[in-house]
């Protein structure tokens, strides 16, 4: 597996973008935004998977990095 490190506040994917990794977060935490579902929002911590679409769906949400994150991409 390979891992991705990202600073607090960058923005890991946007919603509706094709879907082309999943994420298990080693370190840190991710909001992840439902900007078309009134903003929407869910708070992620370490073990917990996201990014969960794929080639044929685009992601359903936007995933920020709350804090500086680790995560591994599977």
């Amino acid at each position: 597996m390979q891992e991705q490190q990202y600073r607090r506040g960058d923005i890991i994917y946007r919603q509706g973008e094709a879907a082309h990794a999943v994420y298990r977060i080693k370190e840190g935490w991710v909001e992840l935004v439902d900007l078309f579902n009134e903003g929407d929002t869910r708070q992620l911590a370490a073990g917990a998977r996201f990014g969960d679409a794929d080639e044929h769906h685009p992601y359903p949400e936007t995933a920020i990095a709350k804090t500086d994150l680790v995560v591994e991409i599977l």
